[in-house]
């Protein structure tokens, strides 16, 4: 009895510690200062989507599969997402889900909205879909954080200055080293 108790508490915790992500909502085009748009091929889509030049249409035509965006987390090494959306009509709900398992229920605003997802999980499968009642939903594009851009903090650069010190206290205390074990052996 007590191995299964030690068992059932450590499968809630890991199911806790995978599905730990956070999701905002913003009303509004995203602001994408620090974020660079994704390529549509880093994803798969099933049901009924449509590609064009204003982003990714996501259909429902109340036939199985639903229509949704799917992305395979261990092939991004990414732990934020932001999904910049677009509707007609604020009806229905986006369902994001984690591995078949529904984690949020959305409610889909009219106009331009978007949702942040933060503190991803390494692997798994990340689905976006709509629900019964959405007709049609726009995913004007899905962003990922930039790497090397933004401030860097005082500490960084005090680190960075103080390993370069040392780099260089190092370079020619050896040069030092090299040249003396050189001359006196003459």
């Amino acid at each position: 009895m007590r191995r299964a108790t030690l068992v059932v508490t450590a499968i809630f915790l890991w199911g806790i510690a995978t599905f730990a992500f956070s999701i905002h909502k913003g009303l509004g085009p995203p602001d994408t200062r620090g974020w660079c748009p994704a390529d549509w091929l880093i994803g798969c889509t099933s049901g009924i989507a449509a590609l064009d030049s204003e982003g990714l249409h996501l259909l429902n035509l109340l036939v199985p599969p639903r229509s949704a965006y799917e992305l395979e987390l261990k092939l991004l090494p990414y732990q934020s997402l932001l999904f910049s959306f677009e509707s007609e009509q604020g009806i229905g709900h986006v369902i994001i889900s984690l591995d078949g398992v529904e984690v949020e229920r959305v409610a889909i605003e009219t106009g331009s909205w978007w949702l942040r997802l933060d503190d991803l999980p390494p692997e798994g499968t990340l689905r976006v879909e709509v629900d019964d009642y959405c007709e049609s939903l726009l995913i004007r594009s899905v962003y990922f954080p930039c790497r090397g851009e933004g401030p860097v903090g005082p500490e960084c650069k005090d680190r960075f200055l103080e390993g370069l010190l040392w780099g260089m206290g190092l370079t020619v205390a050896l040069l030092l080293a090299s040249y003396v074990v050189i001359h006196t052996g003459e």
